[in-house]
This record gives C-alpha cells, sequence and structure tokens, in this order.
C-alpha cells in the first residue's frame, strides 16, 4: 500500500542553483499485489525522485512501468524483501552499502549536486535486532553528515522505512 502519511516541509528542497528538487517514498509492503497502486501514486506525485523499499523481483517488474516517466533507475531485484530501488529524471551513480551487522541494504545515489539514501533496516522488534537498527540508522547519520564536494556540505536526502524505536538518538546528527 502507498499511503502519504507525513506532510513535512524539508521537500522540495533547494539546490546550490536555487533549484528545486522533490521525492516521494513508498514501502509497497513485498506481500502487497496493489502494483497499480502504487504507480498511480507515482505517477500522479510526479516528483523528481521515486524511492521504494521492500521490493522483491515480482514488485521490481511492475514498477518499471515507471521507466516512461523515470529513465533512469537502480532496481537491485536480488535484495528481496529488504530491497530498495530507485528512479529519476536525470541520471545518477549508485551502490548499495550493507551497514549494521546484519548488512541490510543501504541505496546511496549520487547526482553530482545532490546524495539520496534508501534506507530499510532491520525492524526492532526485539533487543538484538533493535542494537542492528541504531546500529544500522547510525551509519547511515554519519554517511549523511560527511556528505561534502570540493570542501563545502552537499544536500543529502534520506528516505526510507526507518522503523525505530521511541528511545533511539540515532536521527539527532541528521
Amino acid at each position: 500500500m502507498a499511503v502519504r502519511t507525513l506532510q513535512r516541509p524539508v521537500l522540495p528542497a533547494h539546490l546550490a542553483d536555487g533549484r528545486t528538487v522533490s521525492l516521494v517514498f513508498s514501502n509497497v509492503l513485498c506481500d502487497n499485489r496493489d502494483f497499480g497502486r502504487v504507480v498511480a501514486l507515482a505517477n500522479a506525485q510526479d516528483a523528481d525522485i521515486f524511492a521504494a523499499a521492500e521490493t522483491p523481483p515480482e514488485w521490481i517488474s511492475h514498477l518499471d512501468a515507471l521507466k516512461a516517466r523515470y529513465p533512469y533507475s537502480f532496481t537491485p531485484g536480488q535484495l528481496g524483501v529488504f530491497g530498495v530501488a530507485l528512479y529519476a529524471k536525470r541520471p545518477f551513480r549508485a551502490e548499495i552499502y550493507h551497514p549494521g551487522q546484519r548488512g541490510m541494504p543501504l541505496l546511496r545515489a549520487d547526482f553530482g549536486d545532490m546524495v539520496v539514501y534508501v534506507a530499510h533496516p532491520m525492524p526492532p522488534a526485539n533487543a538484538r535486532l533493535a542494537a542492528d537498527n541504531e546500529a544500522y540508522i547510525g551509519n547511515v547519520a554519519e554517511l549523511v553528515n560527511n556528505e561534502t564536494r570540493q570542501g563545502a556540505p552537499l544536500l543529502a536526502a534520506t528516505a526510507g522505512s526507518t522503523t525505530s524505536v521511541p528511545t533511539t538518538t540515532r536521527f539527532a546528527p541528521i
């Protein structure tokens, strides 16, 4: 299911040259079969970037319908239910990191004038998983805070299913 739940005045963000950029994220929920609803959401929002989590190969095959609107994509379907995908209107270089002890995927997309991270850590279902979740989110915060280009801070946006616990302190540095 794709539902807009947060209305935060963070995006569209302004790039160094004054242009704006918008991003829409959806945790598609891998067991969800309402593929058309997510594709319709992405098309209706018409953001510069569309990111998704929980994208096993079946989801990727349906999300690829977005390629007419978003000609640039990174869709590593082999990541399974914790997969992440990115569709954009302009080119980018992508790589996958595996922070935390469980090595959950973290997509980093470099657009040249900004960087986008798409996260999907392990949900903190018990103490061991909560510790890994904290480590993962802490690693994301460190990566975002270290993004620079020619010595100047670079716009870095994060999107994702960052399920956390009420006591987490890891979001403060982002």
